[in-house]
């Protein structure tokens, strides 16, 4: 057997596009902690999804045990969304 890379490797990879807030399973999480779609579409375009992904969950989690009231602000205005 003999294997060849096709024209997928021929090719430079491309940056992934930046997806649109309607695009990502994110965005509903996102509007539940506050944030309106111009909010979410700067969160996109200025921090890893890894990131944002980590962040959503941890606060989600912290809202689940502790409620509301744990947040001296609102989780929005954590990561520089809305206060």
């Amino acid at each position: 057997m003999t294997l060849e890379c096709g024209d997928y490797f021929a090719k430079r990879r491309q940056p992934d596009k930046l997806l649109g807030s309607s695009e990502t399973a994110l965005d509903e999480l996102l509007r539940n902690l506050g944030f309106d779609d111009d909010s979410i579409r700067r969160l996109f375009a200025s921090l890893p999804m890894a990131k944002l992904r980590e962040w959503t969950d941890i606060t989600l989690a912290a809202k689940e045990r502790f409620g509301h009231a744990f947040f001296k602000k609102k989780p929005a205005g954590l990561l520089g969304g809305q206060s």
